[in-house]
């Protein structure tokens, strides 16, 4: 009697422990994935749809600059010493506008983004501070005339003539002027006046004929040069994304960009130019550290991939932290997969093949301008740009782009995307304003485009989630350390029913 009763509790110990694995290793793990797959579709009236179409809280948009104190030393063939000011904050809102949905997977768009500056979070900086950079307007004119010009020295000789009309008789390549200004009041180029001279109108036209989408030519003549402007209250081209409807692992895909699956920006035919990854707003569920990042970015008109580098938590959620790869700006010496970046189009210093040196990428087919794209401070980049100019401190946790991903639904707990802009200083035959410059890599601003989960949210994916994660734990538990209890008992039992008989 005693022995079967000790079978008995024995069998339902087993049982009962072997429900709690059947629980934990399928029932539960289904049911969560299938909850999570559901809960994180594109689809019109649900949170998820809702939360894509109009991000719930704003990206925050800094601004630093390099603000240059010797302009007159760097004139004349000096170093420049630069010291960083900043940040200059800006809340950036971001709502996806004119959605189409084309299949029922897939889904169309513009992404429209509205910045404003935040005094509070600023403080003490405001936005009319003034900041001595270089100037960017005149640096790309005259480096654009270069190019254009070819062999003939003819236009440079004319833009030589007409630059202290159009700039405003500037007396050296920096120019002193405010955040405002530069971001997106304007910084004002002189091709308005009835007085100008049959060669100085020839250079405006020149330069309307080049000129960046940074720089448009306004109703009276003149041209006016923002960076940001023409992106506020605007959008960056149309989208068509994955709405994971029929594939969840798909979720957020970029399908193609302006009605385009690729970029003209580099090397003919290319694989630089596929258009692959993630808008950077939703990626989808059930992610491994194996699972690597992509973000295409127009601003860059590429492809970032960020790796898995280590576990991460915020408010107690644990992420994934994805990082940006050294490979990423590595020179085509050090990635071969870069060599296709290489336009061979900015001059400065260069290698022997013609590519811009590590850590660094040019933007000029990109942007309609001689920009150089690179980490703040030159992190991870050549020494000599680094020793180039006085006053960088590079630092990985500072300067590096990196994603924070909740795992199981694939959202962004935090992030950051750090970049920076530069153009070289050089000699440029003809222009006089540039007859003793060295040559250098100069650093005009970079910025920090980044988000954190506030309170709200974070509560909410505690509630919708993890307390239910912690229910379900609890119940799995319960039914393996109960089962396990009742077969040890059953078994110790037995092991005395069979020492007394």
């Amino acid at each position: 009697m005693v022995s079967c009763a000790a079978i008995i509790i024995l069998t339902i110990g087993i049982l009962v422990a072997g429900a709690g694995a059947f629980l934990r290793y399928w029932l539960f793990p289904l049911l969560v994935e299938q909850q999570v797959t559901k809960s994180v579709k594109l689809i019109a009236g649900t949170d998820a749809y809702e939360r894509w179409e109009e991000l719930p809280i704003p990206i925050i948009f800094k601004v630093y600059f390099f603000n240059v104190s010797n302009p007159e030393e760097v004139h004349e063939g000096g170093t420049p010493n630069v010291t960083e000011i900043g940040p200059y904050i800006y809340n950036q809102y971001r709502s996806k506008v004119n959605i189409t949905q084309d299949n029922s997977d897939v889904l169309s768009y513009y992404q429209n983004a509205i910045y404003e500056f935040d005094e509070n979070a600023s403080y003490p900086l405001t936005e009319h501070d003034s900041i001595t950079i270089v100037n960017l307007p005149l640096m790309s004119v005259i480096t654009v005339a270069e190019h254009t010009a070819g062999s003939s020295y003819s236009q440079l000789t004319a833009l030589n003539s007409a630059v202290n009309t159009i700039f405003s008789n500037p007396s050296n390549v920096f120019i002193e002027t405010t955040p405002r200004d530069f971001l997106f009041d304007g910084i004002y180029l002189m091709c308005n006046t009835s007085f100008l001279s049959i060669i100085t109108r020839t250079v405006c036209n020149r330069i309307e004929e080049n000129a960046p989408v940074t720089m448009p030519r306004l109703s009276d003549g003149r041209f006016r040069f923002s960076l940001f402007d023409h992106k506020n209250n605007s959008n960056d081209g149309r989208y068509s994304i994955n709405s994971g409807v029929d594939n969840v692992s798909l979720l957020g895909e970029i399908l193609s960009w302006e009605n385009s699956t690729m970029v003209d920006t580099w090397r003919e035919n290319s694989t630089c130019n596929n258009i692959y990854g993630s808008d950077s707003t939703i990626f989808p569920p059930f992610r491994t550290p194996e699972s690597d990042v992509n973000i295409f970015n127009t601003d860059i008109c590429r492809t970032v991939r960020l790796e898995y580098m280590e576990d991460s938590t915020l408010s107690g959620i644990i992420g994934h932290r994805y990082v940006s790869e050294e490979r990423m700006l590595a020179s085509p010496t050090k990635n071969p997969d870069n060599e296709c970046f290489c336009l061979n189009k900015t001059k400065g210093i260069r290698g022997d093949d013609g590519c811009l040196l590590d850590g660094t990428i040019e933007l000029w087919d990109c942007q309609g301008a001689p920009i150089v794209l690179s980490l703040p401070h030159f992190l991870l980049a050549d020494g000599q740009y680094q020793s180039g100019v006085n006053g960088l401190n590079p630092n990985v946790s500072l300067h590096r782009i990196f994603i924070d991903l909740e795992p199981y639904t694939g959202m962004p707990l935090r992030g950051s995307k750090r970049v920076q802009f530069n153009i070289f200083l050089r000699t440029v035959n003809r222009i006089a304003l540039t007859a003793n410059l060295n040559t250098v890599l100069m650093p005009i601003f970079w910025i920090d485009e980044g988000m954190e989960l506030n309170d709200e949210l974070i509560e909410e994916l505690q509630t919708s989630l993890f307390d239910v994660l912690r229910t379900l734990t609890i119940i799995q538990c319960g039914f393996i350390i109960g089962g396990s209890a009742l077969a040890a008992l059953g078994i110790s039992w037995l092991l005395v029913s069979c020492c007394l008989l």
